[in-house]
C-alpha cells in the first residue's frame, strides 16, 4: 500500500503538465457545484423563511368544494366556506406532527370609488391581526397607523396597494387621523400635493359568487408592508375577520351567538300555508290591551344594541382558508396524505394542500427554477465526468512505455489499476478541496453584497428580498459525496485503458 501511495505521488510530479490540467478541471467542477448547491440550497431557506413561515405555512386547508388547488394566484375566484370548521380544528389540535395552524378569510374585494370610473380590485386576507403576527413572525410592518388590536375593526393597506390606488382610483389612502406623510407619497402624489384627494374609509364589496356579498365602508387603521417579498404580495390586504365575513355575505361571530326562541324557529320551520293564515283577516290586529301597552325606549335601545366588538370571539363564524405548519417540513406530503385520508374518513368539508400548490404560479416558477439549477449542477457532473474521463485516458495512453515496462518486472493488471485510482483520488483530494474552499468563499461574498431583488420575479427566484446564497453542513457534505460520485464514475474507464497495456505494447510503442 505505501509503495502504491509513493509510486503515485512520484508519477504526479513526474507528468506536472498533466496533473494540474487534470487538477484544474476537477478544482472548477468542485466550484461550481459547491456554488450552484449553495444558491439552491439559499433559494431553499429563502422560500421556506419568506414563503412557510411568513405567509402560508406548509400545508393549506380548504373546502372539499374548493376545486381548484392554486388559491392565491390567476383569476380571482371566489373561495368556498369550510363547513363544520370545530370538526376540523379539533382533528388538527390531536395531531402530533402539526405545530400550529391559523384559520382565516380569505378572497378578492372590489374597492368602489365615486370619484373613479372603475372599481379596484385587492386580495383581502380576513384575519384575527395579533394570532397572525404571532404565527408569521410578525411578518406586518406597519408604516402608518396602528395595527387594529382587542376586536377592533378596520383594514391596513398595503404600501404598493396605495400607490396603485392613487395611480388608477385617483386617491391617497391614509389612516383614520393621520395627516399625510410627504416622504411616503409616490411620485405621482408628491407632484400633485396641492390638489389631493385624500380617503380613511374604503368601500369594499366582496366578490362573492353566490350572492349576499355587502358594500360596507371599512376605516383605514394604517398603511403595512410586508418585512420581506412586499413586491410579491403588493396586492394583500388585511381586514378584520369579522368585516371580511359581512362584505363576502359570510356567517359572522354576530350571527352565530344569535339564538331563536321556540316561536322564531317555529316560524322558520313553517309551511307557506301557516305563513298565509298569519295574515287573515282576524290576525291582522291585536287586542286593544296590547296597542295600549306602554314601551320604554331605554328598554329597547339595550335590547336592540349590537355586542361589543372587544368580545367577539372568532371560531364561531366562516372559514375558508386554514394555515398549517408542521414540525418536520420533511414530511409534508405524507401529512398531506394522511390529513386528507382522515378528512374524507370522516366525512369533513376540508382538503389539504402543500404550499407550493396553494401560492398557484408563485410555487410552480420557484420549482421551475430551481429545478433548472438542479439541472445546471448536474449537467456540471456530466460535463466533468467526461471532460477528466478523456484527460485521463489520454494520460493513460501517454504513458504505455511507463506502464508497459512496470507490467514487465511484474507488475499486476491491480497494481496499475490502484496506482491510477491513487493518483486521482489525490488529485480530487488537493484540487476539489481547494474548489469547494474558493466556492464557499464566494457564496459568502456574495451573500455579504446583499444584491436586491428589483422586482417581484426576482424575489421569487432569490426566495426572498436579496440574493443569499447558503451553505450547511448537509449541503458541504452533499458537495463533497457529488465530488466522489463524479470522480468514480471519471476514472473507471481510464482504468480499464491502463489495465489493458501489455509490455508488448511498450515494446511496439518504441
Amino acid at each position: 500500500m505505501s509503495i502504491l501511495i509513493k509510486i503515485s505521488q512520484r508519477n504526479l510530479l513526474r507528468h506536472r503538465g498533466k496533473s494540474f490540467v487534470i487538477g484544474l478541471i476537477i478544482f472548477l467542477g468542485a466550484f461550481f457545484m459547491t456554488v450552484g448547491n449553495a444558491i439552491v440550497n439559499g433559494m431553499n431557506k429563502g422560500l421556506e423563511e419568506n414563503m412557510v413561515q411568513r405567509f402560508l405555512g406548509n400545508i393549506v386547508i380548504v373546502s372539499t368544494n374548493q376545486i381548484d388547488d392554486n388559491i392565491l394566484t390567476g383569476m380571482p375566484k371566489p373561495k368556498k366556506v369550510i363547513t363544520g370548521y370545530f370538526k376540523v380544528r379539533d382533528l388538527i389540535e390531536k395531531d402530533d406532527s402539526i405545530d400550529q395552524y391559523f384559520p382565516m378569510g380569505f378572497g378578492y374585494s372590489i374597492v368602489f370609488n365615486p370619484e373613479g370610473d372603475h372599481p379596484l380590485y385587492v386580495m383581502s386576507f380576513g384575519i384575527d391581526f395579533q394570532a397572525y403576527q404571532k404565527m408569521f413572525h410578525s411578518n406586518i410592518q406597519m408604516i402608518e397607523g396602528t395595527l387594529p388590536t382587542n376586536g377592533q375593526k378596520g383594514i391596513i393597506v398595503n404600501n404598493l396597494s396605495r400607490d396603485n390606488f392613487y395611480e388608477n382610483g385617483g386617491f391617497w389612502t391614509l389612516p383614520h387621523g393621520q395627516p399625510v406623510v410627504i416622504s411616503n407619497l409616490s411620485a405621482k402624489a408628491l407632484s400633485n400635493t396641492n390638489k389631493l384627494i385624500t380617503k380613511s374609509e374604503l368601500i369594499l364589496q366582496g366578490a362573492n359568487a353566490d350572492g349576499g356579498s355587502l358594500d360596507l365602508a371599512v376605516k383605514v387603521s394604517g398603511i403595512f408592508k410586508f418585512q420581506t417579498m412586499n413586491d410579491v404580495w403588493s396586492v394583500i390586504n388585511f381586514i378584520d375577520i369579522e368585516t371580511f365575513r359581512e362584505t363576502f355575505g359570510y356567517t359572522t361571530e354576530s350571527d352565530a351567538k344569535v339564538v331563536l326562541n321556540s316561536e322564531q324557529k317555529s316560524l322558520l320551520n313553517a309551511n307557506e300555508d301557516d305563513i298565509n293564515s298569519m295574515f287573515s283577516d282576524e290576525s291582522m290586529f291585536e287586542s286593544a290591551d296590547i296597542v295600549s301597552k306602554k314601551y320604554n325606549i331605554n328598554d329597547i335601545k339595550k335590547q336592540t344594541k349590537k355586542s361589543d366588538t372587544n368580545t367577539i370571539k372568532t371560531d364561531p363564524g366562516s372559514y375558508n382558508i386554514i394555515c398549517v405548519k408542521l414540525k418536520n417540513e420533511a414530511n409534508t406530503a405524507a401529512i398531506v396524505k394522511k390529513l386528507n385520508d382522515e378528512f374524507k374518513t370522516n366525512g369533513m368539508d376540508a382538503r389539504a394542500i402543500p404550499w407550493d400548490k396553494a401560492s398557484g404560479q408563485i410555487g410552480m416558477f420557484a420549482n421551475i427554477f430551481r429545478m433548472g439549477i438542479n439541472g445546471f449542477v448536474t449537467f456540471l457532473f456530466f460535463v466533468a465526468i467526461i471532460i477528466i474521463m478523456n484527460t485521463l485516458s489520454m494520460a493513460a495512453l501517454e504513458r504505455i512505455s511507463e506502464i508497459g515496462m512496470m507490467r514487465a518486472v511484474g507488475a499486476r493488471k491491480s497494481f496499475i489499476g490502484g496506482m491510477f485510482l491513487y493518483e486521482t483520488f489525490i488529485l480530487a483530494f488537493v484540487f476539489g478541496t481547494a474548489g469547494m474552499l474558493i466556492g464557499t468563499l464566494f457564496q459568502r461574498l456574495l451573500r455579504l453584497a446583499q444584491f436586491k431583488a428589483d422586482n417581484n420575479m426576482m424575489e421569487i427566484i432569490f426566495g426572498g428580498d436579496y440574493f443569499q446564497p447558503f451553505l450547511d453542513p448537509g449541503t458541504v457534505l452533499l458537495c463533497i459525496i457529488q465530488l466522489l460520485f463524479v470522480t468514480g464514475l471519471s476514472i473507471i474507464y481510464p482504468i480499464i485503458v491502463a489495465r489493458k497495456i501489455t509490455p508488448l505494447d511498450a515494446i511496439s510503442r518504441n
